[in-house]
């Protein structure tokens, strides 16, 4: 997860205060100056430059995240073609299952959900954008399920196996075997993994080139959540029609079902 390329000092320090308001929601230029170890000064200058550049906002004595970077960040859902569709799809079967159903995609091992719906209630789950260790939610161990275990490795020994509950798994090999479970049975399970009193059940999403676009899931509340292999016979039919729905939009779109093909 590392490049060759160089990187530049001061790049970074913005970032790790765009990364810091986001964690706070707002934060004072002395406390951000105290969490990431620099000057206030140099705290003022990065914060001047990333408000001259419209990226916070500044109110009171307190910073936010500016509206650019929603814009930005919407700008990314659409980067690739089927992305619009998998969003549409995401709703409908929210309201049809009348359950929590996010997708999620993996970024520098990473999982980020950028669609989450809540069945007939007409609004947008708590996790829209929300960062998830890949081994702790089902999208994220389908997707690890389906890389070779090359991709895996290197994934673990950057991220590691942070604990989120107790439920959590944080043994390389347990996760392993829990992956060639997945493979075996077609789909990943969360049992409270990434939050106590949740479950969810996730596939993955694929290409019609057959690369991973993501992880689609089903959750909700312990208390009242399905057997899993009922959730599985949601699901599964669901993707297997959201990946034909995909591979239509490409031939659409590109004229053939893999943009990368030579004419």
């Amino acid at each position: 997860m590392t490049t060759d390329e160089p990187v530049l000092q001061t790049t970074g320090r913005s970032l790790e205060i765009l990364e810091a308001i986001t964690s706070h929601g707002s934060v004072r230029a002395d406390a951000l100056a105290e969490e990431i170890g620099i000057s206030k000064s140099s705290v003022h200058n990065h914060l001047a430059t990333l408000r001259e550049k419209e990226y916070v906002v500044k109110r009171g004595d307190r910073y936010y995240l500016g509206l650019k970077l929603y814009h930005l960040g919407e700008q990314a859902k659409t980067r690739r073609p089927s992305y619009d569709v998998i969003g549409e799809h995401v709703t409908r079967i929210a309201n049809e299952v009348d359950m929590e159903v996010d997708f999620s995609v993996e970024e520098y091992g990473r999982v980020v959900v950028i669609f989450d719906e809540v069945g007939h209630k007409n609004r947008s789950g708590f996790q829209l954008g929300r960062y998830v260790p890949i081994h702790a939610c089902a999208s994220g161990k389908a997707i690890l399920a389906e890389y070779p275990p090359e991709r895996v490795a290197s994934i673990l020994d950057h991220r590691g196996l942070p604990r989120l509950t107790e439920a959590t798994i944080v043994d390389r090999e347990d996760l392993l075997d829990d992956l060639q479970e997945i493979r075996n049975r077609g789909y990943a399970i969360n049992n409270g993994e990434s939050n106590t009193g949740i479950q969810a059940v996730g596939t993955t999403v694929t290409e019609p080139d057959g690369t991973v676009a993501g992880g689609l899931s089903i959750a909700g509340p312990t208390y009242n959540y399905p057997p899993y292999e009922q959730v599985a016979e949601m699901l599964l039919p669901a993707v297997d029609e959201l990946e034909r729905k995909i591979e239509a939009r490409w031939r659409r779109e590109f004229g053939r079902q893999d943009p990368r093909e030579e004419d």
